[in-house]
């Protein structure tokens, strides 16, 4: 895992630098990439979520892509090791892990790899991922502090507070907080419908109904950072909401990001292959990604 007796940062350094110039990304994409293994043996496997897969015997690995309608490509990855690997040295040394990688859960390594790539001079024009990330307060709160934009997959049982122009400090009582899914039901009648995958002669035109609704996440631990901040203001966010039919009773997927209400965002489709099209919604933007990973199937 460490074993090359040559540098290889400067090699990656110098692959991610010529991809960023070369695809022009409009984004930077946080995702896990499992590979499938059969034997107990190999470092850092265990059985947990493997793609299509669902769960099997796998490694996972931590990635950063560049996507763009160009294409898409790592310019960073890490192995993800299991506390059940971290807390075995014998299996670790079996497996030859070094001494020094331990156990990090996946937010943290994805924040360490955009760490090392700003090393490089390079910066994410915006952060997209899916829901094991997005739930994440602290995940999100670290590209914030990084003065990273982000646009993130959330459950339905985020907790958030609709914005009503007077600031909100971090333990107001005046409402109680409320899932993604009732401000989004609320909105459902000023949906906008727009195709974000035009026809062609290999697949269907793909489109939906989207809506964009100005909201404070409201979880617990989200208050909880917010109050040790200086202002103990709740900032404001903006919930995207997805219907897959004009009305239907439940949206399809949601996102919370804080982007500017005007920033014209690409619309990524498809994790391998992503295609992006502007397409803003409501005056707000709209980044759509084909796929389970992508965000939740229903709210």
């Amino acid at each position: 895992m460490d074993w090359a007796t040559w540098e290889y940062t400067e090699v990656m350094r110098r692959v991610a630098a010529r991809a960023v110039s070369v695809i022009n990304p409009a984004a930077w994409l946080i995702d896990d990439h499992p590979f499938v293994r059969y034997g107990h043996c190999t470092a850092g496997a265990i059985v947990q979520h493997c793609g299509e897969r669902e769960q099997h015997l796998c490694q996972v690995a931590v990635s950063v892509h560049a996507v763009s309608e160009t294409g898409s490509t790592p310019l960073h990855w890490r192995l993800f090791i299991p506390q059940v690997w971290a807390d075995d040295p014998e299996r670790r040394t079996k497996a030859g892990i070094p001494p020094p990688l331990t156990h990090r859960t996946k937010q943290q390594i994805a924040l360490e790899l955009l760490d090392e790539i700003a090393e490089w001079g390079l910066r994410p024009p915006v952060v997209v991922a899916d829901s094991d990330y997005g739930t994440n307060v602290a995940f999100r709160n670290g590209l914030t502090e990084r003065g990273i934009r982000w646009l993130v997959a959330v459950n339905g049982d985020t907790t958030v507070l609709p914005v009503t122009g007077a600031p909100i400090t971090a333990w107001a009582k005046r409402r109680p907080a409320i899932g993604v899914g009732e401000p989004a039901r609320a909105s459902q009648g000023r949906a906008r419908r727009f195709v974000y995958r035009p026809k062609t002669a290999d697949h269907s035109a793909r489109c939906g109904w989207f809506t964009a609704i100005p909201v404070h996440i409201a979880g617990i631990i989200e208050r909880g950072h917010i109050a040790t901040t200086e202002q103990r203001l709740l900032p404001e966010r903006t919930l995207l909401v997805q219907w897959r039919r004009r009305h239907d009773t439940e949206p399809f997927r949601a996102w919370i990001t804080d982007l500017p209400a005007d920033t014209p965002l690409s619309v990524v489709d498809g994790r391998s292959h992503p295609r992006p099209d502007a397409a803003p919604v409501q005056g707000r933007a709209v980044l759509h990604r084909r796929g389970g990973a992508s965000g939740p199937s229903s709210l």
